[in-house]
């Protein structure tokens, strides 16, 4: 090196090193300029920082790697706050803060940092696949899948490939309505089960007990009576049932064949319980009368009187 003797092209050198995060580098061309010139302020300032800035890191590192999270998320911090015009180094900080606030259950903090540290480099990989990471764990699947694209886009892996399969198909299940739920009943529930809640909620929610409701209330109603239906008809079938836990396309399922009537009709009234001895009034707690079922010619319409 030509400038091997000029503590300022050496400092000029260093510095180069040290915004590149390349410390062990920077200290060394930083020593080297001390030693051509002892009173090069400038080096004796800079290579104090890269000193403290690295000590720092690592003791955050150790921290971590120790299991004390918060006292590394805790040094994280202190180390962002010693040069904010180091962005990669700065990036590689937020990036260590969003895995140890991550284990603390900073979710949004760490995708926070996580953000931080991609404004600052936004081809950095790690910080990357960790925001995908996090968004996932946090529900955020639309935010997921765009940055696993990203992803993909840097890196064409197959692993990259198939975390971004997964991601679009957890987006998708996220979308449909969740049936165990709407039936108020645990993803282990038994069909007696399934058919006692799907009894409680068809009864409450059915049309006809709301017919002298607010417009608004009725249309709600009948909303939460098709749902009631919809998941009924899926969680009672088996083979519908299997293949809506195991997150795969279900026929009907958008309720686009599933008549709620004829739903409710069938389960009340078929299987030799005719619709006349179902009580109403004591279904909801309230008086038997007014709680039949009132055929209409041809025996396919039905309409109840609940009496309320």
């Amino acid at each position: 090196m030509k400038d091997k003797n000029n503590a300022d092209a050496l400092y000029a050198r260093a510095m180069c090193f040290y915004y590149q995060d390349i410390p062990d580098r920077a200290l060394q061309f930083f020593a080297h300029a001390l030693r051509v010139d002892p009173d090069h302020k400038k080096s004796r300032q800079a290579i104090k920082k890269s000193k403290l800035l690295l000590a720092k890191k690592e003791e955050g590192n150790s921290e971590f790697g120790k299991g004390d999270y918060q006292a590394a998320y805790e040094t994280y911090t202190q180390a962002l706050q010693i040069d904010p015009l180091n962005i990669y180094t700065n990036s590689k900080l937020y990036c260590n803060r969003a895995l140890a606030g991550s284990k603390l259950g900073k979710v949004e903090e760490a995708i926070a940092d996580c953000s931080s540290a991609l404004e600052l480099d936004p081809g950095y990989l790690k910080a990357l696949q960790r925001r995908a990471k996090l968004y996932q764990d946090n529900g955020q699947h639309e935010e997921a899948v765009r940055d696993l694209e990203k992803i993909f886009r840097l890196e064409h892996t197959h692993e990259n490939r198939e975390k971004l399969s997964d991601a679009k198909h957890k987006l998708k299940l996220s979308k449909r309505k969740d049936y165990y739920k709407i039936l108020l009943v645990d993803k282990s529930a038994t069909q007696d089960e399934i058919k006692k809640a799907y009894r409680k909620a068809a009864l409450k929610h059915h049309p006809d007990r709301h017919s002298s409701a607010e417009p608004d209330v009725r249309e709600k109603e009948e909303q939460i009576f098709k749902e009631v239906s919809e998941a009924y008809s899926v969680l009672s079938d088996q083979d519908k049932r299997h293949r809506y836990d195991n997150g795969l396309d279900i026929e009907d399922a958008s309720g686009m064949g599933v008549d709620p009537t004829v739903i409710f009709s069938q389960f009340f009234g078929g299987g030799g319980m005719p619709f006349d001895t179902v009580d109403f009034g004591s279904a909801f707690g309230g008086s038997s009368t007014g709680g039949r079922r009132r055929r209409g010619q041809g025996g396919n319409a039905f309409t109840f009187n609940f009496g309320f």
